[in-house]
């Protein structure tokens, strides 16, 4: 056996090793593993994450789930209580060093406060990697300590202007919204920031960035109770306090397909069934986490596909 293919054995076998520990660390927790159908009849919806559409019996139309969290959210509203997921999603278009079509999540919801999530998923991070020193910035004190940009108070005229004379962006801006705009400063000029640090916590989002994020008032500012976690700069992990309610998802849903319109993207099915679930949802958070890159940063690679086990 050559070398490479060793290596390469090794880092299959460590996965194999690190898939039982991560399920081991949800049974101490007393979270029980769901097993999710992959394929689907609707989608998380998104304007920027494409799922692969497929078509079966004929003229039936579906998509590989993108996430388990539409299957999942209808268990939990059911009262299943605390649950994880650990297996392959898909998302479309995704190619690069730290992405690939078809992936390995881990997602979870627990009827457990914010903060307390955080927590999970910080020691959820630590089964992989080594974390000695942890940084925690609001969306907007980041913004403001690497931008000068409070986006409070700032206009959208102002944010243009700024991202025209700072950005290396090579698009027509004046088609972006302001919440677009600020995505984009946001990305070039705060993210790189946090590979200085080893592990980084942001959270509290601005509204227009809520996803399915319950929506608070945080010192006289109403922001998206969301987090996300970066390891030296490699985004990690995507949480929230979840959002509970029809009608307030009904509506981001139609906004985001409205938004999928305006890309030149396709209006996505929406699963009423999920929306009707989303009313008697119990008050908990969930987050999603990308096994792959945690596996690419244990093993100090540059890519996470050396430690996947899938052909290209």
């Amino acid at each position: 056996m050559s070398l490479e293919l060793k290596s390469s054995m090794d880092l299959l076998k460590d996965r194999a090793n690190m898939l039982k520990a991560a399920r081991s660390f949800f049974e101490k927790r007393e979270v029980f593993e769901l097993d999710c159908p992959i394929l689907t009849q609707a989608c998380n919806i998104d304007d920027f994450i494409d799922p692969i559409e497929v078509h079966f019996c004929h003229n039936k139309r579906g998509f590989l789930h993108t996430s388990p969290e539409l299957f999942m959210k209808k268990m939990l509203a059911k009262g299943i209580g605390d649950i994880y997921f650990l297996g392959h999603v898909f998302r479309d278009y995704e190619k690069g060093n730290q992405h690939s079509i078809e992936f390995t999540m881990v997602e979870w919801y627990r009827e457990i406060g914010y903060q307390d999530l955080i927590d999970d998923t910080i020691d959820f991070v630590k089964l992989f990697i080594e974390v000695n020193n942890i940084e925690t910035f609001t969306y907007r004190d980041a913004l403001l300590k690497y931008t000068g940009i409070d986006y409070i108070s700032i206009t959208y005229n102002e944010l243009k202007t700024y991202a025209e004379q700072n950005l290396n962006f090579d698009k027509e801006l004046s088609k972006e919204t302001f919440s677009d705009l600020l995505i984009l400063v946001f990305t070039e000029k705060v993210e790189p920031h946090f590979e200085e640090f080893e592990l980084v916590v942001l959270k509290d989002y601005p509204k227009e960035q809520s996803a399915l994020a319950k929506l608070e008032v945080v010192n006289g500012i109403e922001v998206a109770k969301r987090f996300e976690l970066y390891y030296k700069g490699v985004e990690l992990a995507n949480g929230y306090d979840e959002l509970v309610g029809d009608q307030e998802l009904l509506e981001r849903y139609v906004r985001l397909n409205k938004k999928r319109v305006s890309l030149n993207k396709s209006e996505l099915p929406i699963d009423e069934q999920f929306i009707a679930a989303n009313a008697v949802l119990p008050d908990c958070c969930g987050v999603a986490v990308g096994f792959d890159r945690l596996m690419m940063l244990r093993h100090n690679n540059e890519s996470i596909h050396p430690t996947m086990a899938l052909v290209d």
